[in-house]
């Protein structure tokens, strides 16, 4: 009895498994660029956590930044007295001395910046694994950002130093030059991590962009409040200059986004994490609140020396 032609077989020994669809029906794959993996209550977590771990590391670099310059002044024999966003050095000083104690500032952000980039894990854990990424990060933009400012016055560190030193223009603009390739390379940098923190596009979004918006703006207006309350004479324009400062010192994040579809190419899915970003521990909320208080209570000028 003919029964027909059996039908065929093909063999699947060697072929690919497909990946896990990002959602049932939807037909995505953890491997889509634009695949939506994360629910909006995931996105909106990831924006929370990395928001609040911006704020907490540029208001702990500051406050870092600001003490190097500090111990420098009382490393030369002079007094310091510190405030949130500068550092007033009596006698005034002049020449090197007074180029060193700008510098010591840029310098620490730079170096203890980079070591933590060098040192920490790429892939996502804990807030305070991010708490100490987004440090290092900014850290370094911190130094980036006086390099590019050092031809348009001596208000920045960097220009301040080559000011004292008597140092001419085109070293301003080298320094110039030197910040913007530091930016891009910090931003391309800062995006193999993003990655690596983040499931989707939606996500990536909310960890560079948002982050940085948000995030910028809170510390802007933090600093703000503190440059409003020094017992010493600012005016307007100095405000203004501060705060547009200080919410430039995560631009490096929405630059990171110009690289991100390579780096969602190279990347491992399996480095990248399955499940939502950390919450912000309690922890985390109280050292943003003591970070507040010091700074709160620096307006008031701390002696040193």
């Amino acid at each position: 009895m003919n029964e027909g032609p059996s039908p065929e077989v093909r063999s699947t020994r060697g072929a690919p498994e497909p990946s896990a669809p990002a959602d049932p029906g939807s037909g995505l794959t953890p491997n889509d660029i634009g695949a939506h993996l994360a629910p909006k209550a995931d996105v909106r977590r990831v924006l929370l956590s990395s928001a609040t771990a911006l704020v907490v590391a540029v208001l702990l670099m500051f406050l870092l930044h600001e003490t190097a310059h500090s111990l420098a002044s009382l490393a030369l024999g002079l007094r310091a007295v510190q405030y949130p966003p500068a550092v007033d050095t009596l006698p005034a000083p002049t020449g090197a001395v007074d180029a060193t104690i700008a510098l010591a500032g840029p310098i620490f952000s730079l170096v203890s910046g980079l070591i933590l980039i060098a040192v920490l894990p790429r892939r996502a854990g804990s807030w305070w694994l991010l708490l100490a990424t987004w440090f290092g990060y900014v850290s370094v933009m911190e130094f980036v950002g006086y390099l590019m400012t050092t031809p348009f016055g001596s208000t920045g560190d960097i220009g301040h130093a080559f000011a004292a030193l008597g140092w001419p223009d085109v070293a301003s603009w080298v320094a110039f030059v030197l910040g913007g390739i530091g930016m891009v390379a910090l931003a391309r940098s800062f995006s193999t991590r993003a990655v690596r923190w983040t499931r989707d596009l939606y996500e990536i979004r909310a960890f560079t962009v948002w982050t940085w918006l948000f995030g910028g703006l809170a510390i802007a207006a933090l600093e703000a409040v503190f440059l409003t309350l020094m017992e010493t004479d600012i005016d307007g324009a100095a405000i203004v200059l501060v705060m547009m400062a200080t919410f430039a010192v995560g631009s490096f994040a929405p630059l990171s986004m110009s690289f991100y579809r390579r780096e969602f190419a190279r990347t491992d899915p399996a480095d990248r994490p399955r499940q939502a970003a950390p919450g912000v521990p309690v922890t985390g909320w109280i050292l943003l609140a003591v970070l507040i208080g010091v700074n709160l209570l620096l307006t008031q000028g701390l002696q040193l020396g």
